[in-house]
């Protein structure tokens, strides 16, 4: 659908196998919660969370994460098992060191700050540093993309929500898709939560946060503060469960291409692709609408499995 050519296998992992080989626990749909590839020598191994929540489960229940026999079988490689709980989306990664959310904090009580970061640092092979999340979104790939170097693209939901304005209040586009679900509060077949109209401020327009933007501000600085150069990206808020999350920081990086998620609104997404090009990348845009009604993008979608060439590593990187 997306019109992206693959020259492997794409793999689902939608459950966790039982004795009998069949579905026993369901787990979250994002590919990218599952596991992190991570440098092993001149390989690659699968680093696997301690435990991984359940989305099927009530709250608070986990299960122990997959048997490692799974993963050999299924790509004839190696896993590790993390001593701490995450989910990959709280984890970035570029070639001067891991950012990870301070969501990982609340999921592993038993250690601080330090600690977590030392594991981190230890498992990964690079320096890791914490970084404030986000309440309403803890994953720290909604709103932070390293591109190289010591660069970062923070999300910035001010202008985000500027550029929206301007769509929404431009009589040409009040047949779109975008303002028209927003509107009536649904997706056509009943993907939204009703909840979604009570979060629509004027016909068209995403619910709001100051309080949000501030945290993205917040978050820039303590970045510059760890010496990356931050640049800024803008991006809708939205609430888990109830309204899209329309972000370009979800991005999957391969090589120099990158590929950016695009929510047909025309300023917004160009805004995008012209902010990677910046940064010497060659973006590629992929229809992401959809996905964005589940809270996630691109990177929370897609994890690499295997490097199938050396031009390849730079997968790894990101």
């Amino acid at each position: 659908e997306w019109g992206v050519k693959f020259d492997g296998t794409i793999s689902f992992l939608p459950c966790m196998n039982g004795p009998d080989g069949k579905c026993k626990d369901r787990v979250s749909a994002w590919s990218r919660d599952h596991f992190l590839l991570k440098k092993d020598g001149e390989d690659y191994t699968l680093l696997q969370p301690s435990n991984l929540q359940s989305y099927y489960k009530g709250p608070g229940e986990h299960h122990g994460g997959f048997e490692s026999g799974y993963f050999q079988k299924l790509r004839g490689r190696s896993v590790a098992t993390s001593q701490l709980s995450f989910e990959g989306g709280h984890v970035v990664t570029g070639p001067e060191g891991v950012l990870v959310s301070e969501d990982v904090l609340y999921r592993n009580p038993q250690h601080t700050r330090e600690e977590i970061e030392a594991i981190f640092t230890a498992e990964t092979g690079k320096p890791t540093k914490l970084m404030p999340n986000i309440p309403n979104w803890p994953h720290l790939d909604l709103y932070v993309t390293p591109t190289g170097g010591k660069t970062v693209m923070v999300g910035d939901s001010r202008a985000g929500a500027a550029m929206f304005r301007r769509f929404a209040a431009d009589p040409a586009n009040a047949d779109s898709r975008v303002l028209t679900e927003l509107r009536d509060g649904t997706s056509g077949d009943g993907s939204w939560s009703d909840g979604v109209v009570k979060n629509v401020k004027t016909p068209g327009l995403l619910n709001f946060s100051e309080a949000d933007a501030k945290k993205l501000d917040i978050l820039a600085a303590k970045l510059e503060k760890e010496g990356y150069t931050v640049e800024r990206m803008p991006m809708l808020t939205g609430r888990l469960g109830q309204n899209p999350i329309f972000t370009y920081n979800n991005a999957f990086q391969s090589g120099d291409n990158i590929y950016v998620p695009q929510y047909g609104i025309p300023d917004m997404d160009a805004a995008a692709l012209e902010n990677y090009r910046k940064q010497g990348l060659n973006p590629i845009g992929i229809p992401a609408y959809d996905l964005a009604k589940y809270a996630g993008a691109l990177h929370c979608s897609i994890t690499a499995l295997k490097l199938r060439s050396p031009g390849a590593a730079a997968i790894a990187k990101n």
